[in-house]
């Protein structure tokens, strides 16, 4: 990948020893240049909808396991990403076995 940074760094460099006598070159007071950062796609949060979160509630009351075909046809449905519409029905049976793990805690508890 052509990093603009360095070549103008790098022209700006030969133009100084171009035009200067060497007695007179500027010394170098550029910060170290900083780490790059990887090219790494940035997406940012975005709330569902509340139509969209119907329509995957709606999914999930009918069956908590989706197939792949599902959760394909849900993203295109509700302009989402497939993996937005996967993460989201993984959290929301998450949250669910957790919440029956609590309660079944709190009944053993109560039976004591």
């Amino acid at each position: 990948e052509f990093n603009w940074n360095n070549e103008v760094e790098g022209l700006l460099d030969s133009e100084d020893e171009l035009q200067l006598p060497e007695n007179q070159k500027p010394k170098k007071t550029r910060a170290a240049k900083p780490a790059q950062t990887p090219n790494v796609n940035i997406r940012r949060h975005r709330k569902k909808s509340k139509k969209q979160l119907e329509v995957l509630n709606s999914y999930f009351n009918m069956d908590e396991e989706w197939t792949l075909d599902l959760v394909e046809k849900l993203s295109t449905d509700l302009n989402l990403e497939k993996d937005q519409v996967y993460k989201w029905n993984w959290d929301k049976r998450k949250r669910l076995r957790k919440k029956q793990e609590k309660q079944q805690k709190a009944s053993a508890l109560r039976n004591k």
